[in-house]
């Protein structure tokens, strides 16, 4: 059992950790104001982007 501890790396681990913590990130920083945005507006543009933030809803990955 040591053996096949051994042979793992922890790299993929942390990158897939670094990763997540960045997009988690990104996300957050675009979709607040985005958000507030949609909820302010009564812009033509509002049920065109309200259709494209719910496409991840509607189209699985």
């Amino acid at each position: 059992m040591s053996e096949l501890l051994e042979n793992i790396t922890v790299e993929p681990f942390l990158l897939s950790f670094k990763l997540a913590g960045l997009t988690t990130l990104i996300l957050f920083v675009l979709s607040v104001p985005l958000a507030w945005y949609l909820s302010q507006t009564k812009s033509r543009l509002k049920p065109y982007l309200e259709a494209v933030t719910a496409l991840p809803l509607v189209l699985p990955p």
